[in-house]
């Protein structure tokens, strides 16, 4: 898992650190929405909050999913998922195995999402340069709208065996 955070911390900070370099260089109007074909269709000022703001909802965002991931692993009791009822029955390691499998789809989920942020940030500086973001824009929205259900589904389906599992060898261990 070590690698999933480090991850998300360089893709954060890379974000970050393009955003304030090229910021001195960006044009007198720069685009902060787009349409769902990828074009620019807001053109304001370029006030710094306006550049900074998507590395900013970026950083709350896997803020966010980091929050999700330790409560998860924090308290069992308070997780609205499948078959809680057995989860709370299972001994405090087996409950933490089964919990890992929601912790980790989260912060891999946090890396999605920062490499999504990463795209649309990339693709709004060459709109703002070029004209020829779009690409990069397209990208981003096709992996946020994407990743969204895959995830979801991930999520579950690692529980679910994992959960599945660890009630087998709960039921073997009590029969014994």
């Amino acid at each position: 898992m070590r690698t999933i955070h480090t991850t998300n911390l360089v893709l954060l900070a890379g974000l970050v650190g393009f955003s304030a370099a090229v910021y001195p260089e960006l044009p007198s109007q720069i685009p902060v929405h787009f349409s769902g074909s990828g074009s620019a269709d807001e053109w304001p000022t370029r006030p710094p909050m306006r550049w900074i703001l998507l590395p900013l909802v970026a950083a709350g965002i896997c803020a966010v999913t980091y929050f999700a991931a330790w409560i998860s692993l924090r308290d069992p009791r308070h997780l609205n998922v499948p078959d809680r009822k057995k989860l709370l029955r299972l001994s405090h390691e087996s409950q933490m195995w089964v919990l890992q499998g929601v912790a980790n789809p989260i912060y891999l989920l946090a890396a999605v999402l920062n490499t999504t942020m990463c795209l649309l940030q990339y693709g709004a500086h060459m709109t703002a340069m070029n004209g020829n973001g779009q690409p990069a824009i397209l990208a981003g929205l096709m992996m946020a709208l994407s990743s969204a259900p895959v995830m979801a589904v991930g999520l579950l389906v690692t529980y679910q065996r994992r959960m599945g599992r660890a009630w087998r060898q709960h039921t073997m261990a009590a029969r014994v």
